[in-house]
């Protein structure tokens, strides 16, 4: 131990001796500036990480204010060293993270002030945005507790961050400063609660003509931020504080009619985020309330305004269109939620009915198709309440709908197979008891048995048919059973076996005057059409 303690004391004195000369010579010099230090910004970087001491010692607050000042603001020419180089270097000093600098900003809270000035601008410099948002991050790794301390105690830094939303890094700067484990502080959470309530303020409010291109990336940008706080539960300590927040009133209000009255982009970001809220409801830890009249004020609200949804559900158009995508998607999250509550409330209002009306009025939809899909089996497969799995395939008219897609020619629909698989669920389910047959009986005996027989048989096994474009192509049936060979080779009788060793054509009857035609085949095998039956 001893020995490195002196091999490291070596080493930074061999340092201290090999320090540039050029950058020594500057800082004796009497015309000595930050400008001047910063037109050698090669050597005075790699001197200021290699901890010379004297050019430490040269920032002081003055210097430091100047630093802030290049970081900040926009300079009044678009000179090359005034609005690009100097700035830029500016922020590489504060990135060298020198903790005798850093902590010059905790002992005069003056030039926080002035760090922080840089936010009542509006619209800022993205390019300065970003410089900001490194020199902030810096300053939070150094020291969290006094940087997230003085930005609680003033009052208008959360709102001015929020405001500036439509800039990504200030985006990214906010994830930094709600994740932080030191607002776990109690004296902070009121502080982070605020921030909350500006960022649902932001997202939910209409993109204005004049500032259309901002407003709608502070919509988009307060939407990911917040998915973001509530998703990464590794990452943000205070996930479920901001969770609480953001679905408790009157933020969740705000969002659902932001989900049914916004602009298209406030809809789809609005949704997300009520999507994301839903998913994060625990019913593991609340199961004494899942059969309860007791809900989350999430699922109360959207249990209220079931009325709104069935009428945007409804609408008449030829586009299912995003809104309804995201509001299917909302529907189906809660409902897999497994309260016996909302899986009444969606049967008895129609909410479930309309959704599977959507499928059969957009058939093609296969995002709709698969999100509908998860939530019907996700009921019929979780409760089990015998009469609440009547009620949701009866008053659903479940099945008449796949009774009448069987019906349907194949290509004609694309909800096909969606049938098919929910009809599987249904007919797995013995105990279901319907009030009418509504041709159930004969679907399964004569669509649904022969549907999974095929599905289930192994390639190259079905019944084929073959048909050519070319017209002058004609190939016999027997001789495409021929060359298709025996199905189980164990049936063959041993004789049979042998001769199949020495000649496989033999078995299959395959005259050498075949041949001939299935090199033809063979040569046409591009204008075949293999369809299985």
């Amino acid at each position: 131990m001893q020995m490195m303690v002196n091999i490291r004391t070596i080493l930074n004195s061999f340092r201290n001796m090999q320090n540039s000369h050029l950058i020594e010579t500057i800082l004796n010099s009497e015309t000595l500036s930050l400008e001047l230090l910063m037109e050698n910004d090669t050597e005075m970087l790699l001197e200021l990480k290699s901890r010379n001491i004297n050019l430490i010692n040269f920032f002081t607050s003055p210097i430091l204010s100047q630093v802030i000042k290049y970081i900040t603001t926009e300079p009044e020419v678009d000179e090359y060293n005034l609005a690009h180089k100097f700035p830029f270097i500016c922020n590489e000093i504060i990135s060298c993270e020198i903790p005798e600098i850093l902590d010059t900003f905790f002992h005069e809270t003056q030039l926080l002030d002035e760090l922080f000035s840089f936010l009542e601008r509006f619209p800022i410099n993205l390019t300065l945005a970003g410089y900001f948002c490194s020199a902030v991050q810096v300053l939070l790794k150094h020291n969290s507790y006094e940087l997230l301390s003085y930005i609680h105690d003033q009052k208008d830094i959360g709102k001015l961050l929020t405001d500036h939303g439509y800039c990504t890094s200030i985006t990214q700067l906010i994830y930094k400063l709600l994740s932080c484990e030191d607002h776990g502080n109690p004296a902070y959470v009121s502080k982070l609660y605020d921030m909350v309530d500006y960022i649902v303020s932001n997202l939910v409010k209409n993109p204005s003509d004049q500032n259309e291109k901002f407003d709608l990336m502070r919509v988009i940008n307060s939407s990911n931020l917040l998915c973001s706080l509530t998703q990464n539960h590794n990452e943000v300590y205070n996930w479920s504080d901001i969770q609480m927040q953001a679905s408790g009133s009157p933020n969740i209000e705000l969002l659902i009619e932001g989900v049914l009255q916004g602009h298209l982009q406030v809809s789809a970001a609005a949704s997300a985020v009520v999507i994301n809220l839903t998913r994060n409801i625990d019913t593991k830890q609340s199961e004494d309330i899942v059969i309860s009249s007791e809900l989350p004020q999430i699922i109360e609200i959207i249990c209220e305004k079931t009325k709104d949804f069935k009428d945007i559900l409804n609408r008449p158009g030829d586009c299912l269109g995003v809104n309804r995508l995201n509001i299917a998607r909302i529907l189906v999250e809660c409902a897999k939620l497994n309260y016996e509550i909302i899986t009444k409330t969606f049967i008895e209002v129609g909410i479930l009915k309309d959704l599977i009306d959507l499928v059969v009025r957009f058939p093609w939809n296969s995002m709709l198709h698969i999100i509908i899909e998860d939530g019907i089996v996700f009921l019929l497969l979780n409760n089990e309440e015998q009469g609440l799995r009547s009620d949701l395939i009866q008053n659903t008219q479940l099945i008449q709908t796949i009774v009448e897609a069987s019906k349907k020619k194949t290509g004609e629909i694309g909800y096909l197979g969606w049938a098919v698989k929910i009809a599987n669920i249904i007919a797995k389910i013995s105990n279901v008891k319907f009030n009418q047959d509504y041709g159930w009986e004969k679907f399964v005996d004569e669509y649904l048995m022969q549907k999974n027989h095929i599905e289930n048989c192994s390639l190259g096994q079905g019944e084929f048919i073959v048909k050519s474009e070319n017209q002058e192509i004609e190939i016999e049936e027997e001789f495409f059973d021929a060359i298709q060979g025996p199905e189980v080779l164990d049936d063959l009788p041993e004789n049979e076996k042998g001769e199949l060793e020495k000649n496989p054509f033999d078995i299959c009857d395959i005259k050498n005057e075949d041949l001939g035609d299935l090199d033809d085949w063979r040569h046409h095998r591009d204008s075949l059409e293999l369809v299985k039956k």
